[in-house]
């Protein structure tokens, strides 16, 4: 069974603190330093629409900023970190790219996922 077409760059954010999804957070795609796509994190806390299926990848740098502040002051959580900012290089064009956030008011962790 063929899996579902999906956009090449995704991402997902878990609230580590509340131990589920951080829905509703702000998320922009930039490339090579200007911003490209912008999107907000759904119910499940997943950010499946910064990139339309059909896009083409261009080699290089790009960066997902997650808007923090906004999200731990939504929530009522403590807010030290402002932003997210996560720096990546793309080599294989036609490769997925997805980038799970595991985020806390004071920490956080990413990896590239599958």
């Amino acid at each position: 069974q063929m899996a579902a077409p999906r956009p090449p760059i995704t991402s997902h954010v878990l609230d580590t603190t509340k131990g589920g999804p951080a829905s509703g957070m702000s998320v922009a795609l930039s490339f090579r330093g200007e911003v490209i796509a912008a999107d907000k994190t759904n119910f499940d806390g997943q950010s499946t629409q910064l990139l339309d299926v059909s896009h083409k990848l261009e080699r290089g740098e790009y960066s997902l900023a997650f808007d923090a502040k906004e999200y731990f002051e939504r929530t009522g959580q403590a807010v030290f970190l402002s932003e997210v900012s996560v720096t990546f290089q793309v080599e294989n064009v036609d490769e997925h790219y997805h980038i799970p956030l595991l985020l806390s008011p004071f920490g956080y962790s990413m990896y590239r996922g599958s």
